[in-house]
């Protein structure tokens, strides 16, 4: 799958897999250290707070977007320079955001900027939401610069974000027809957002519209699309675009699973580290239906090269779709499973990643049946953020997110 030309390649891997990787026992003492819970200042039933998160340096953000449409939704700011007493800072918001519901769908932070959806308009209406752009440099007075508003015909944009520095990857996760987007923007000046281009899925064959994931990374631009249904019916399948130009992006691969399987919901969370990429299929169903897998790729590898190997999770139970969501840092992979029990996190070593390592499983040293641990994950230098927006500690689905030390 070599992505170092901009020729456009189709790609479907239809060769046998190396390797599968079943973890066994799990290595202890190499499990993240929890340092603080934290919860909204003014916590809500059913508002979901740490549904998103995201981290930058000592500053945390966390989405509380509600799970009806009609809610306001609530971004806030914390300061974790002292990591066991994060310190509340401020709430997003504005004139702007205050036309919209479900505010703090998804988050995502640069070094002066926060980036934040809501999916939903003033009435609740699924065709009017918007992204919204902040100037967090002072984050106890953050400052609302723009808004991006919704595509004609799209539904429920912004459920789907990324940020690279000043370029910005956003889709709708649902539309009547073919998927719509996702739509590629630059913040140079963040006070006015420009388009720059449409990602087109070139032979998707997806009637339902639905796209599950976006990344960024660099000049690379991956989509997960665990709807489409090309071969077999909600196979899935991802998308791998060159966006070096970034006014006329080329699509370079698409990608499924080498043997497509019915419901298998290929694509539902992809992960990079520039060179490798892990994509989710959810529905996979080799240690039972919806247990889940990832699927590890070389993205120098030739066309049509099969993954280097599939990872399945250790005493992997159907129904626990693991891998939605995933992250990258550096050698390390984050995977979760937040649909098992009280949900948990998996940590593997990819410093070989045609043979990943385990390196432990974690979750919140409070957890709670039903919790979603895991839901949402951010990473950056020595912390890692992890959302559960079903802990239900103060109220019911009111939500939390855990802080932890991160020293890989």
């Amino acid at each position: 799958m070599n992505i170092t030309h901009s020729k456009r390649l189709l790609i479907v891997s239809a060769a046998l897999i190396g390797s599968v990787i079943t973890l066994g026992e799990s290595v202890s003492g190499q499990a993240p250290q929890q340092l603080a819970k934290l919860e909204s200042v003014r916590p809500q039933a059913h508002e979901g707070f740490g549904v998103s998160v995201a981290l930058r340096g000592d500053l945390v953000v966390i989405g509380a977007p509600g799970g009806d449409g009609l809610s306001a939704g609530s971004v806030e700011l914390f300061d974790a320079s002292a990591p066991g007493q994060p310190v509340f800072l401020a709430a997003l918001g504005g004139p702007l955001s205050a036309q919209h519901r479900s505010l703090g769908a998804q988050v995502a932070l640069s070094r002066r900027l926060a980036v934040v959806s809501a999916p939903f308009g003033a009435t609740g209406d699924p065709e009017a939401g918007a992204v919204l752009i902040y100037d967090i440099r002072d984050p106890a007075h953050p400052l609302e610069l723009a808004r991006i508003p919704s595509p004609e015909d799209t539904f429920l944009f912004g459920e789907l974000l990324d940020l690279d520095g000043d370029r910005l990857l956003i889709s709708s996760s649902f539309s009547l027809d073919a998927p719509q987007g996702p739509w590629l923007y630059s913040l140079r000046d963040p006070s006015a957002p420009v388009l720059l281009s449409e990602l087109h899925l070139d032979g998707s064959v997806d009637h339902e519209g639905q796209l599950r994931s976006v990344l960024l990374r660099g000049d690379l631009a991956i989509v997960g699309a665990p709807f489409d249904s090309q071969v077999t019916p909600l196979a899935g399948a991802a998308y791998v675009f060159d966006i070096s130009d970034p006014e006329q992006p080329q699509q370079l691969a698409q990608v499924q699973a080498p043997v497509p399987e019915l419901q298998g919901f290929f694509g539902s969370a992809v992960a990079s580290n520039g060179r490798f990429v892990a994509i989710a299929a959810t529905g996979d169903s080799e240690l039972g239906k919806d247990a889940g897998a990832v699927y590890i790729y070389d993205l120098a590898a030739p066309a049509g090269a099969a993954p280097l190997t599939k990872i399945l999770a250790r005493n992997g139970q159907p129904g626990e779709r693991f891998g939605q969501p995933l992250t990258w840092a550096g050698d390390t992979l984050l995977v979760s499973r937040y649909f098992s029990g009280s949900g948990s996190v998996d940590l593997f070593d990819m410093s070989q990643p045609a043979a990943p390592r385990q390196l432990a499983r974690f979750s919140a040293r409070d957890s709670s049946p039903r919790d979603r641990f895991g839901v949402a994950l951010a990473v950056h230098a020595d912390k890692l953020l992890v959302g559960a927006h079903h802990d239900s500690d103060k109220l019911s689905r009111a939500g939390s997110a855990s802080l932890f030390n991160w020293s890989r």
